[in-house]
């Protein structure tokens, strides 16, 4: 019979993968101290990414959420740099990816002419191909 394991019970076993979670724990820690400095109204359309342990990267849901994080970045910065284990991030990058999916435009059902509508275009055309 096969075993279920938690994750972090593997990774913890192996001294190779320690860093890997360590790296987990402060990515983790980092999202939700980044989402509580952040506006309610955009919390949840942003992804935050540790891309190495010096460089943080805000995925924007929209050009203007990404505007805003950038005007708020050094004091984003800030707050990182004054929490323990996150001193490491020196720069943080912003990115948009839209996560919106449009709409797709609805068929329309074809143009039905009356009787007077079919005479009016036939009488256009008669004088248009008279010249």
């Amino acid at each position: 019979m096969a075993k279920y394991t938690n994750i972090r019970n593997i990774i913890k076993s192996h001294p190779d993968l320690t860093s890997l979670q360590s790296q987990i724990d402060t990515m983790e820690t980092l999202q939700a101290k980044i989402r509580d400095v952040l506006p309610k109204t955009i919390q949840n359309k942003v992804e935050i990414v540790l891309a190495t342990p010096k460089k943080l990267t805000i995925f924007a849901g929209n050009q203007i959420i990404s505007a805003k994080i950038r005007q708020m970045s050094p004091t984003v910065l800030r707050h990182i740099k004054g929490w323990k284990g996150c001193e490491m991030v020196e720069t943080l990058e912003i990115r948009v990816v839209p996560t919106d999916n449009p709409m797709p435009h609805a068929k329309r059902p074809p143009i039905s002419h009356t009787e007077s509508t079919l005479d009016f275009i036939a009488q256009m055309k008669k004088k248009l191909f008279r010249s």
